[in-house]
This record gives structure tokens, C-alpha cells and sequence, in this order.
């Protein structure tokens, strides 16, 4: 078959014709593969079909509730809108409305606190020139000779000027304490250095004795203590050195 297919000019015939028999072949095998898929894949949607069917007639009720709920959602949703643009408009009101009463009030507050400091100010003058008239009235009377305001004093003139004559007395014993503290002062300031003085002599015959000692001589001291006797009394006199 070669031979004659290349005597005639058609080499590669047979191969060719089997292959197309091989490929016809396999379409029929694809096309009947197709078939059995079509078949199935058209079992299936029938089969999505008669489920969305029995889901759309199970939910149509629901579906048809649902729609009257929602347009009774949106009824009210409607009136609660005009509601609250109504609350909104009549709270902002009421807002400044209450704004200004308080300013007012505070105002009218800070007025009455004012009027209330004039009130007590003006009320504690007055007592003070009914006191002062009170005080002018009886000083007047006992002037007169009607009445006295204590038994050692007639009127409150004599009363005061006592107390004036009191205050100048002991200004002067002020003063003259102050000048004595200042002329004694420097007595009073050898007198502590002596005692400093002393103190430290003391101290010293304390440490001397408890060392087993004796007593520091002139030299180291800057003062000498001297024990007197008088009527039977030990006293101790410093006698300091220049």
C-alpha cells in the first residue's frame, strides 16, 4: 500500500485515513461523553430548579410578610423623622430659652449680693451713729449731773482721758525699763563673760579631779576664783586678769 500510495502520488494515505478513523472515533466517544454530561448537568439544574421552587413557595409568605412589615417601617420611620425634627427644634428653643433665664438669673443674683453688701454696710453705719448719738445723749445727761457712768467716773471724757493718763504712765516706765536695760547692758555683758569665764574653770577642776589632778594655775585660766568666807558661807569671787 506504501508503494502503490507513492506510485500514485498520495504517500501517506493510509496513515492519514486511520488517523481520521482514530479521530472520529474519539469525537463520537467525546460527543456521547457529552451527551451523558448534558444529561446530568440538566438533571441538576432541574433539580436547583424544583428546590428554588419549593424555597420560593415556603418563603412567599414570609417574602409578602417582610413587605408589609417593611411598609409599615417606613410609615413610622416617617413620623419618628417629623417627631424628632420636632424635638430637635423645640430642645434647641427650650436650650436658649433656659440660657437666658439663667444669665438673667445670674444677673439679677449678682444685684441682689450687691444691694445686700450696700444693705449691711449701711445698717452697721447706722448702728455705729446710734451708738455715737447714744453715747452723745448720756455724755450730755452726765454732764447735766443725771447720772454718772461708773461710780469713779462721771462721763466718758473723764473716763478716757484716765485711760490716756494710764497709757502715758506706763509709756514712761517703758522708757525708763528700756534706759536702765541699755546703761546695764554692758555690766550685764561682763557679767556673762565671767560666768563663761567660770563655767570653763569649773569644768576644767571637774575634768582635773576625775584624772586624778589639780587645778590649772593663773596662767592657763584667763581669771582666778577666789573662796571667801562670810558668816560661815563659801562664796566665790572671779578676780580677772588685764
Amino acid at each position: 500500500m506504501a508503494t502503490i500510495e507513492k506510485k500514485k502520488g498520495v504517500q501517506g494515505y493510509t496513515s492519514t485515513e486511520k488517523t481520521l478513523e482514530q479521530i472520529s472515533s474519539a469525537t463520537a466517544a467525546l460527543n456521547q461523553t457529552k451527551g451523558k454530561t448534558l444529561e446530568e448537568i440538566s438533571l441538576i439544574v432541574t433539580d436547583i430548579n424544583s428546590t428554588l421552587n419549593l424555597r420560593k413557595n415556603k418563603l412567599a409568605p414570609q417574602i409578602k410578610k417582610l413587605r408589609e412589615v417593611r411598609s409599615e417601617y417606613q410609615e413610622i420611620d416617617a413620623i419618628y423623622q417629623d417627631k424628632k425634627t420636632m424635638f430637635e427644634h423645640t430642645a434647641a428653643g427650650l436650650s436658649a430659652e433656659r440660657q437666658r433665664l439663667e444669665n438673667e438669673c445670674n444677673r439679677y443674683l449678682q444685684e441682689a449680693t450687691s444691694q445686700e453688701s450696700q444693705y449691711f454696710m449701711v445698717h452697721s453705719l447706722n448702728e455705729l451713729e446710734q451708738v455715737r448719738s447714744d453715747k452723745y445723749q448720756m455724755e450730755s445727761k452726765f454732764n447735766k449731773g443725771d447720772g454718772a457712768l461708773l461710780p469713779d467716773f462721771k462721763t466718758f471724757e473723764s473716763f478716757y482721758r484716765h485711760k490716756i493718763e494710764l497709757q502715758q504712765t506706763l509709756n514712761q516706765q517703758m522708757r525708763k525699763h528700756h534706759n536702765g536695760m541699755a546703761a546695764s547692758a554692758p555690766e550685764d555683758g561682763r557679767q556673762r563673760r565671767i560666768f563663761t569665764v567660770l563655767m570653763t574653770l569649773l569644768n576644767g577642776k571637774k575634768n582635773s579631779l576625775m584624772n586624778g589632778g589639780n587645778i590649772p594655775g593663773d596662767e592657763h585660766g584667763a581669771a582666778t576664783a577666789i573662796i571667801d568666807e562670810y558668816g560661815g558661807t563659801n562664796i566665790m569671787t572671779l578676780q580677772q586678769e588685764d
